[in-house]
């Protein structure tokens, strides 16, 4: 349940994509070229925000309906800023394949070699591989310290006939651990081909290669953005959820502590992270004149 809106998002992102590719019309002429991609680039990323949100809105709402399972309440939070950026990356790269191209005799080509990630943000590639990091280490960590519910942290205080125990959820094990990697692994690959088609579409036929680059960092920013962002935000979500469920007295405690902070960081960074501004395009920039 909690998916359908997901698979309601892809369906008309593919629905919109199949309608922009039998329709599209491409420049006239090199001079429309850079204000053609431009053009496409602006309602591309405004398409995708549209569905993310929507996707993202629906997979909040579906917990109305799930009957009050438990933890469900859990999974769905965390569900929602995948969601997001698994619609959000797909639509980014239907607009990179139905990407316009000019028409007419070209009379001028650079070959230059591309690989997905020589756009990219190198701040943002880090960020990814880190938080990624984490990301696993915390949901293995979660798996093997979780109860046998998996959503449950028991603590044992003291030893021999005077030791106590507490059992506190939720707790980041498999329980929540599971969807969140499954989500993340899908974005993951989702970003990898996008970021691949960025690197892959036609270039854009301009005397100044410039605009060609920016456009292509630009797209290369606005897929890793989002993706990232959604990381950060379950990634931090199951650091506070760990530190929510450590015991309140006793050297735990501090862990505890010290991971809530921690968590509520990194979903403040991947907010910081998603509300980044697109690198700027030059636009005064000549195209090659058609003879």
């Amino acid at each position: 349940m909690a998916l359908l809106p997901l698979l309601c998002a892809l369906v008309l992102a593919g629905a919109l994509g199949a309608g922009a590719a039998a329709v599209r019309r491409a420049p006239v002429s090199a001079e429309s070229t850079v204000a053609a991609a431009r053009r496409h680039a602006r309602l591309t990323a405004t398409a995708a925000v549209v569905l993310g949100a929507a996707a993202a809105v629906g997979t909040a709402g579906t917990e109305a309906f799930s009957g009050g399972r438990a933890g469900g309440l859990g999974v769905t939070v965390l569900l929602v800023p995948v969601v997001y950026g698994i619609v959000h990356t797909v639509v980014l790269g239907i607009g990179e394949l139905t990407w316009p191209r000019p028409t007419g005799e070209v009379r001028r080509a650079r070959l230059v070699h591309r690989g997905p990630l020589d756009a990219a943000p190198a701040a943002l590639v880090r960020l990814a591989a880190g938080a990624g990091a984490i990301a696993v280490l915390v949901i293995a960590g979660g798996a093997l310290l979780a109860g046998p519910d998996g959503r449950s942290f028991t603590s044992t205080r003291g030893s021999g006939v005077s030791a106590t125990s507490s059992t506190a959820s939720p707790f980041p094990g498999w329980f929540y651990g599971r969807p969140a990697l499954v989500g993340l692994l899908v974005l993951a690959v989702l970003v990898a081909a996008a970021l691949w088609l960025v690197a892959e579409r036609p270039a854009v036929v301009t005397r100044d290669e410039r605009v060609e680059e920016a456009l292509r960092r630009a797209s290369a920013h606005r897929v890793l953005r989002v993706a990232v962002a959604a990381l950060l935000v379950d990634t931090g979500g199951l650091l506070h959820i760990a530190g929510t469920a450590m015991p309140d007295d006793g050297p735990l405690r501090y862990l505890g502590v010290a991971l809530g902070v921690l968590g509520a960081v990194v979903v403040l960074t991947g907010v910081v992270v998603g509300c980044l501004r697109t690198p700027d395009v030059p636009s005064a920039a000549p195209a090659v004149p058609v003879p």
